[in-house]
């Protein structure tokens, strides 16, 4: 038999930025998710191969795990998108990695133009 203790689905996010498991039902975390700011960051670099177009590199958290028994949960998504393509995507535990995820990502294709 599988010990379901230790799985923790939903998340939120204290107001100094860490994560923490959310207690309550389905409901309230989505309330919860939809009445806070989950944004990290949001960056818009210049499409190298198109000049008239930008890529966004966006940085939330998402307050979900994907893994419920993955340790440390990966709560935040970065994402660059390209109009509606995602070209990149990187999971990260905690906000600071987060912030350090996005930050190479736009390093990263600002040295592309």
């Amino acid at each position: 038999m599988i010990d379901h203790s230790y799985i923790q689905r939903y998340w939120r996010e204290t107001d100094s930025g860490f994560p923490e498991p959310y207690l309550g039902d389905v409901i309230g975390w989505a309330s919860w998710m939809q009445h806070n700011d989950n944004v990290v960051s949001t960056t818009r670099v210049a499409d190298p191969d198109n000049p008239d177009s930008d890529r966004l590199v966006s940085t939330v958290f998402v307050g979900i795990a994907p893994h419920p028994t993955q340790r440390p949960p990966l709560l935040y998504e970065t994402l660059v998108f390209n109009d509606n393509t995602v070209l990149a995507r990187r999971l990260s535990a905690t906000r600071s990695e987060a912030e350090e995820a996005h930050n190479n990502l736009v390093v990263n294709l600002s040295s592309l133009q």
